[in-house]
């Protein structure tokens, strides 16, 4: 008898539930009015109201289940003689939704309960996606700043180590600095290119935070080796001329920041600041090489610069391309520089 009881009292907490929201119904109907130019809803207009509903209660179906099917044969008497047959008006409407209603059992007073946590459910994680996205967009600008930052003094070291006399020996002489003393026809541990150095070796994630600028001591050293480490070069090497030309070689420290400062797209699969060329021909010059090459999102034609390493197989590639099977290849929107050519298309 108690819960007979309860049960009638559930179904009609469930029906005062669906009549107070009529303002709710009416917000609803004038919108689908509006997104039907203005014109009346009609009959077969209302399978789709409920179902509009439906998803603004977050029911989950369940209010669309309740009612008809087919409003077509569904008397719904009208107070406005005017207008089409089929057309209805939302005082109407309700006026017949009441009966029906107060006829049937459509739904509990659970149902607007567990649809009220759905909907919580679905606004929080909302609120959690967009502060996400926020996160990431940061994240992903931060990097990118990073990025153009120490690829601006990479630039600027790399200019002035090419001009230093101490940085030509190293290179050009087979000068070595080993160890923290000097050696006899070494170049001295002090002055402007130990600077450079101890800047560039920053600029790779290795500083040198004892406050001298241009002296090589043990902790000069300790970062040298930790670079070293970093690219895996045993770190008793010395820095002579190979180890030289790894620490201001482009490409090398292209692929550094990539993992130092990755900025991944939402799936944070692939590289944002990546792109896909098709490489249309070499433009070289006294100084470097170029690409000339078509953005495949934007149809633009970008310049790029190519790693040496890539130029003989690219101009190999070049020879035998045609549309159907172009030249593709990698490059990063940041630094203007090829990645890698891409697999040949079979």
């Amino acid at each position: 008898m108690y819960e007979k009881f309860s049960e009638l009292a559930n179904i009609e907490r469930g029906r005062r539930c669906l009549l107070r929201r009529r303002d709710q119904m009416e917000e609803v109907w004038k919108h689908m009015v509006e997104m039907n130019g203005g014109h009346p809803l009609t009959r077969d207009d209302l399978r789709e109201f409920f179902h509009n509903l439906d998803d603004k209660w977050y029911l989950g179906g369940s209010l669309l289940e309740k009612v008809p099917e087919d409003f077509t044969h569904i008397t719904i008497e009208k107070t406005n003689t005017g207008g089409e047959q089929d057309e209805v008006d939302f005082s109407d409407f309700f006026r017949w939704f009441e009966g029906f209603v107060r006829k049937h059992d459509i739904l509990r007073a659970t149902a607007f309960s567990s649809a009220e946590k759905r909907q919580a459910d679905s606004e929080k994680k909302a609120k959690k996606a967009q502060e996400d996205a926020e996160r990431r967009e940061k994240a992903l600008q931060e990097a990118l700043e990073q990025r153009v930052e120490l690829e601006e003094q990479f630039e600027m070291v790399t200019a002035d180590m090419y001009i230093n006399t101490d940085i030509a020996r190293i290179m050009g002489r087979g000068a070595v600095i080993e160890g923290v003393e000097e050696k006899e026809g070494g170049p001295p541990l002090q002055g402007e290119h130990i600077m450079l150095i101890r800047l560039m070796l920053s600029i790779w994630g290795c500083p040198i935070d004892d406050g001298n600028e241009d002296l090589w001591n043990d902790q000069a050293l300790a970062a040298w080796r930790l670079w070293l480490e970093g690219r895996g070069i045993r770190t008793s090497n010395p820095v002579d001329k190979a180890t030289l030309r790894r620490l201001i070689d482009k490409d090398e420290f292209q692929a550094y920041l990539q993992v130092a400062f990755p900025v991944q797209d939402g799936d944070g699969d692939e590289d944002y600041v990546q792109q896909v060329v098709e490489v249309k021909c070499l433009v070289e010059d006294e100084l470097e090489t170029l690409v000339e090459a078509y953005d495949e999102e934007t149809g633009e034609l970008l310049s790029f610069v190519i790693p040496e390493s890539e130029i003989q197989g690219l101009r190999l590639r070049l020879e035998t391309a045609t549309s159907a099977h172009p030249v593709l290849a990698t490059a990063d929107r940041v630094s203007g520089r090829i990645i890698q050519l891409m697999p040949k298309m079979q």
